[in-house]
């Protein structure tokens, strides 16, 4: 998680291509340091690909397959308190965003994954975590 960019939030999340389309289906996405193979509207997304400790979870996909896929689901974050194995996961609201769609060795993904919290989980802290990842192959 500590390698995320932290961004503050200016906009809205505008409809992209509706969940169930025809191009939904040609559109992946690659998790957890590309270690995970391509997945359709994923359920979780697993941020922190070495412990687990950061993952977005019960996500509910209002778009996909378009420039942009939407859904909405809770963050559930390790405070790692006293340590990281000692510690409790914490959820927060939150929409997330995927998008720049590329063309990786015949592969249609999306590579920036945006987190957008609706709630208020870091006071004085950011709404917002955008993550490039770039091209990937899936279970590598």
């Amino acid at each position: 998680m500590r390698s995320l960019t932290l961004a503050l939030a200016t906009g809205v999340i505008a409809a992209a291509v509706p969940v169930g389309s025809a191009a939904g289906a040609r559109v992946a996405f690659i998790d957890c340091d590309h270690t995970t193979p391509a997945r359709q509207q994923p359920k979780e997304i697993i941020l922190a690909c070495g412990d687990g400790n950061a993952q977005l979870v019960n996500l509910k996909w209002r778009t996909w397959g378009g420039a942009a896929a939407v859904a909405s689901g809770r963050a559930a974050i390790n405070d790692c308190t006293p340590s990281c194995v000692g510690g409790k996961f914490h959820a927060y609201p939150m929409l997330v965003k995927l998008e720049r769609v590329k063309t990786c060795e015949g592969l249609r993904q999306y590579t920036r994954l945006t987190i957008i919290y609706t709630g208020n989980p870091f006071p004085n802290g950011p709404h917002r975590l955008a993550d490039p990842r770039g091209c990937a192959t899936p279970g590598r």
